[in-house]
C-alpha cells in the first residue's frame, strides 16, 4: 500500500495553516523572502516544461515577436535597423546550431523572435517614411482622389499629392486628408486641383492618449485640413499604379452602393444600413452617433458590422 497521503489531506493541512488555495509564495505563512526568486523560477521552469511537452512552445513565438514590436514602438530612440536585423540573424543562426540543446534552443528562438519583431517594426517605419507638413499652410495642391467618404453635408477625401505650390518635392506630403462642406459628385480616381488649408497631424492631447500623428505617419498622411473654394477636375500628368486603381475602383463601388442604400432608406436607419453594408459611417448624424455610443454598440458600426453583413449575405445566397 502506498504511503502517500491523499490529496484531500494536503488540502486540509493548507487550510489549517491558513493558506488559501492558489496563494502566491510570499502569501504563505513563514515563507522566507530569500526563497521567492528560486520558487518563482521553479514554477516558471515547470510551466515551460509543460508547454514544451504539450508541443505548445511554438505558439509563444508570435508573442515574443509582438514584444519586439512593442519595444521598438515604445523606445525613446529609433533602434538601428541594421543592428536589430543583425541580432535577429545571429540569434537565429545560433538557435539552429544549438537545436540539440533544448533549453538553449528555446531561449535563442525567443530572442530571435524579439529581434525579428523589432526589425519588422523598424522596416515598416522606414518603408512608410514620408514628409510631414511643418506648420499651418494655405496651398494650392493637385493629386488623385484615393478615397472619398460622403456625408450628409459635404465629404471627406484622401488625396495622393502630385504637387503642392510653394513646397519642394522632398517636403511635399505623400498623402493628405481634407474635408469640404459642399456636396460632391467626385469619385475616387479623379485628378483634382484645389486650394486647401493644411496643418500637421495632431499628437496626443494627454500622456498615453490617442496619438493621431502616429497613425497618420503609418498611413503616410502628411497633413490634414479643409478645402477652400472650388475643386477643379484636371488632366492627370500620369495614370496611377495598378494597385492604386484597384483600391479606387473598390471605393467607387462602395460609394455607389452607399448612395443607393441611403436613397432607399431615409434618415439614420438608412445611415446605419449604409455603415453595415459598406463600412461608410459618415452618413450618421451626431445625435445618432452619441446614441449608438451610449448603447455600447458603436463597434458594430465601426468595425464588425460589415463582417456581420458579409456572413449573413454568404449564408443567404448559399441557401439559394
Amino acid at each position: 500500500m502506498s504511503d502517500a497521503a491523499p490529496a484531500g489531506e494536503h488540502g486540509g493541512e493548507r487550510r489549517r495553516a491558513g493558506v488559501a488555495a492558489g496563494a502566491l509564495p510570499w502569501q504563505t505563512p513563514g515563507y522566507a523572502p530569500s526563497l521567492i526568486v528560486p520558487r518563482l523560477l521553479a514554477r516558471f521552469k515547470s510551466a515551460a516544461i509543460g508547454e514544451l511537452e504539450a508541443r505548445r512552445l511554438f505558439l509563444w513565438v508570435p508573442v515574443a515577436a509582438g514584444a519586439g514590436v512593442v519595444i521598438h514602438l515604445t523606445s525613446d530612440h529609433e533602434p538601428a535597423l541594421w543592428l536589430t536585423g543583425a541580432l535577429a540573424a545571429a540569434t537565429s543562426a545560433a538557435a539552429f546550431l544549438s537545436r540539440q540543446q533544448r533549453w538553449l534552443f528555446a531561449i535563442l528562438v525567443a530572442l530571435a523572435a524579439v529581434f525579428a519583431g523589432m526589425f519588422s517594426a523598424g522596416w515598416r517605419t522606414e518603408r512608410v517614411r514620408a514628409p510631414v507638413l511643418d506648420r499651418i499652410r494655405i496651398l494650392t495642391i493637385s493629386g488623385h482622389v484615393e478615397q472619398i467618404d460622403l456625408r450628409r453635408e459635404g465629404a471627406r477625401l484622401v488625396l495622393k499629392l502630385d504637387r503642392a505650390e510653394g513646397l519642394a518635392p522632398e517636403a511635399t506630403p505623400y498623402r493628405v486628408r481634407l474635408t469640404t462642406r459642399k456636396d460632391q459628385t467626385l469619385d475616387a480616381g479623379a485628378y483634382v486641383t484645389l486650394k486647401a488649408r493644411l496643418l500637421p497631424p495632431s499628437h496626443a492631447a494627454l500622456p498615453g492618449g490617442y496619438d493621431f500623428a502616429r497613425d497618420a505617419y503609418f498611413a503616410r498622411l502628411g497633413a490634414v485640413g479643409s478645402v477652400l473654394g472650388k475643386i477643379e477636375i484636371a488632366e492627370p500628368p500620369a495614370a496611377p499604379g495598378l494597385l492604386a486603381q484597384m483600391h479606387m475602383s473598390i471605393d467607387r463601388a462602395r460609394n455607389a452602393l452607399a448612395r443607393r442604400v441611403a436613397a432607399s432608406v431615409e434618415g439614420d436607419a438608412g445611415a446605419i444600413a449604409v455603415a453595415m453594408v459598406t463600412g461608410k459611417r459618415d452618413f450618421l448624424t451626431e445625435e445618432a452617433r452619441d446614441l449608438v455610443r451610449e448603447a455600447g454598440i458603436f463597434h458594430i458600426i465601426t468595425i464588425s458590422g460589415i463582417q456581420m453583413t458579409l456572413v449573413a449575405g454568404i449564408l443567404l445566397f448559399s441557401r439559394g
